[in-house]
C-alpha cells in the first residue's frame, strides 16, 4: 500500500524564517489530540510528537536507514535474548536534568506496567522482558525470545522517569500529554488553539528555528488564502483540487513524499475455522 501527502510552504517566507531563527506559523488539518506518545492515535500526533521526543531508534527520512541519536554502541548478548546500550553523553531533557540509562528502563518497565492502558505499550509487551541498568550511560534492553533485527523493535520514544517520579503506570491524563518533557529539538506546549513548539539546543540538537506555531487549518480554500496572502509558512495537507493551482506559483513550493507501508497477514490453517474442517477453507 503507498499513499502520499503534499507540504505546502511560502517558499520565500520559509527560507527567511530558517535563517533568521525566526517564528515559523504553520497549519494541520487538526489539533494533536495528545503530545504523549504513548497515546498518539493519529497522524498529527506522530508529527507534533518527533519534535518534542527521541525514539530510541529511528529510520532516517533521507535513506531510510536505521539510526539512534542516543545510542553511541552496541552489541548483543545474553545469547541474543538482550541488546546492551552505551549512551550518549551530554543529552539533557527539556527541563536540564541530564539523560541516563534510567531513564531507557523507566519507558520499558512504563511499556510493560499493566497500568499503562496503551495501545502502543501492548504491542510492545510480547516481545520486551524487561531492562537493567549498568552504570549511568549504559542499560541492557531484554526480550521475550531471540528477535529478527532487535533494533527495529525498539522504536519507542524514551521518557523521563524524574518527571513521573518512578510510578510505571501512565495515564493519558497527566499535565505530561500538554506539556511534555522530552530529548526532542522543540519544547511543546499544547493549548487550545495549537501547539507552541521552542527550540532546544542539546548535544544532538541544533535546531534552526527557534519558535514553531502548529494551528488547526480548518477549511482548505481558507488555509490556501493564509498562506498566499502570508499569515502562515506552512500547510502539512494540501487538497488534490488546489495542487494545480499552487504547484504553479512562483512564491509557493509544494512539496510531495511517499509514505509506503508493506502490510502482511498470517494465517493458521491447522486451526478452526480454516482447518481442513473448517468453512473457511475448500
Amino acid at each position: 500500500m503507498s499513499r502520499s501527502r503534499h507540504l505546502l510552504v511560502a517558499a520565500g517566507l520559509a527560507a527567511a524564517v530558517l535563517s533568521t531563527g525566526g517564528v515559523l506559523t504553520y497549519y494541520e488539518g487538526a489539533l494533536p489530540t495528545t503530545l504523549n506518545p504513548l497515546y498518539a492515535a493519529k497522524m498529527v500526533d506522530y508529527r507534533a510528537q518527533e519534535l518534542v521526543f527521541d525514539r530510541l531508534w529511528y529510520h532516517s527520512p533521507i535513506d531510510n536507514e536505521l539510526e539512534s541519536r542516543l545510542v553511541a554502541s552496541w552489541e548483543m548478548t545474553e545469547a541474543g535474548k538482550a541488546i546492551k546500550l552505551e549512551l550518549k553523553s551530554g543529552v539533557k531533557w527539556h527541563d536540564g536534568k541530564p539523560f541516563t540509562s534510567a531513564d531507557i528502563c523507566f519507558t520499558v518497565d512504563a511499556l510493560l506496567d499493566p497500568g499503562t492502558p496503551s495501545p502502543i505499550a501492548e504491542a510492545y509487551r510480547d516481545i520486551l522482558a524487561g531492562c537493567s541498568e549498568q552504570g549511568r550511560n549504559t542499560a541492557v534492553v531484554r526480550f521475550t525470545r531471540v528477535v529478527h533485527n532487535p533494533r527495529e523493535r525498539l522504536g519507542f520514544a524514551v521518557l523521563p522517569e524524574h518527571v513521573f517520579d518512578g510510578n510505571h503506570a501512565i495515564s493519558p491524563d497527566l499535565e505530561f500529554s500538554a506539556r511534555p518533557v522530552g530529548t526532542g529539538p522543540m519544547k511543546g506546549s499544547r493549548g487550545t488553539r495549537g501547539v507552541t513548539f521552542t527550540a532546544f539546543p542539546n548535544e544532538h540538537h541544533d535546531p534552526s528555528i527557534a519558535q514553531a506555531q502548529l494551528q488547526e487549518g480548518g477549511d482548505p480554500l481558507l488555509a490556501i488564502k493564509a498562506i498566499i496572502n502570508n499569515s502562515v509558512q506552512g500547510i502539512i495537507e494540501v487538497a488534490p483540487n488546489f495542487r494545480a493551482d499552487v504547484s504553479a506559483s512562483d512564491d509557493l513550493a509544494l512539496k510531495s513524499y511517499d509514505l509506503r507501508s508493506w502490510w502482511f497477514i498470517a494465517i493458521n490453517i491447522k486451526k478452526p475455522p480454516l482447518d481442513d474442517g473448517g468453512c473457511g477453507r475448500p
